[in-house]
């Protein structure tokens, strides 16, 4: 009798132990996180229909009933929603119902023009950068978000980190960016809605053209010292931009480009921002350095070497010019 209930005796030791393992196992499964994106407009059944095919619930119909018990069937929020593979129903409908979607910490960086912003957004699928462009040049959408009304918002999307979310349309991106623009200039300055163009246009010249945060002063004296004395401003940066290209260096054909943006062509300022700058490039236009410069050339450095005169700057140049010809010689 005792042979035939030791076997028994050991399972019944042993079943335990196993039951204790398999919990074990079930409890220790990792969480698997899934993003979900819930169209604009979506009804609570085609939310629940997303959300069964994509493996985030189970059923339906319990999705339904819970959201009918907790009156949440009309309240349920588009967007993009991150789901851990552990959460229950209940927990999803409050996600869902609070709208907390995922947000994406987006740079734009001192600098940038409208298309490299376009161009990121709609990288990150945030934005269509078609729309995006097209509503900044759209005057009768500009008017509602500037006093100043520009031509196009180059320069007026403020540099700075946005929290963006998907499901977020191009117009509330842009408004979002320009209100920050609104908010700084109040802040930060005391510009007149009449000469705040005519500022924004010397600080994205002025950010284009400055690599270190003393420099800007001068540069912006540069500048300044031209313009008094009906100087053409013979920026680089400008032709670059009516070029539509980057380049090292500019060609004597380039600097001839018909375009009103070339101010090697034209006097004073060209019409419009050829950037977004940031606040150093703008307060920079309104507290220039004092200083009587006329002339910088670029040391390939990101410093520059400044000049009063014409003859010292060619000198410069050509000193720079013949450095460069040797340093390329020794690399070959």
């Amino acid at each position: 009798m005792s042979k035939f209930f030791s076997p028994f005796i050991k399972f019944t030791i042993a079943l335990p132990i196993l039951l204790t393992l398999f919990l074990i196992i079930i409890t220790d499964k990792k969480s698997i996180t899934q993003t979900v994106i819930i169209p604009k407009g979506s009804s609570c059944r085609e939310i629940a229909s997303i959300l069964k095919d994509e493996g985030v619930i189970k059923s339906k119909l319990s999705f339904l009933i819970l959201a009918k018990i907790y009156r949440a069937t009309s309240k349920l929020k588009a967007g993009e929603y991150e789901f851990d593979s552990k959460m229950g129903t209940v927990k999803i409908l409050k996600k869902l119902k609070e709208g907390k979607t995922v947000i994406h910490a987006v740079v734009i960086p001192e600098g940038w023009t409208l298309k490299d912003i376009a161009n990121l957004l709609e990288k990150k699928q945030l934005a269509d950068k078609y729309k995006f462009l097209d509503l900044c040049y759209d005057q009768s959408f500009i008017k509602n978000i500037l006093p100043t009304k520009p031509p196009n918002l180059e320069g007026y999307l403020f540099p700075d980190t946005y929290f963006l979310y998907r499901g977020m349309n191009e117009e509330e991106i842009i408004s979002l960016m320009v209100n920050r623009f609104n908010d700084i200039i109040k802040k930060e300055t005391k510009i007149d809605d009449e000469i705040l163009h005519r500022t924004i246009i010397l600080a994205s010249i002025i950010e284009k053209e400055a690599r270190i945060k003393e420099e800007f002063p001068i540069i912006s004296a540069v500048f300044h010292n031209r313009l008094k004395k009906n100087m053409s401003l013979e920026s680089c940066v400008t032709v670059l931009y009516a070029l539509g290209e980057k380049k090292p260096h500019l060609s004597i054909e380039d600097t001839k480009v018909s375009s009103s943006y070339n101010t090697y062509i034209n006097p004073g300022l060209p019409p419009g921002p050829i950037c977004n700058p940031g606040i150093l490039a703008i307060k920079s236009v309104l507290n220039p350095a004092d200083v009587d410069y006329l002339y910088f050339v670029s040391k390939g450095d990101g410093s520059h070497i400044f000049s009063k005169t014409n003859s010292s700057h060619i000198s410069y140049k050509n000193a720079l010019a013949g450095r460069d010809v040797n340093k390329r010689e020794k690399e070959r």
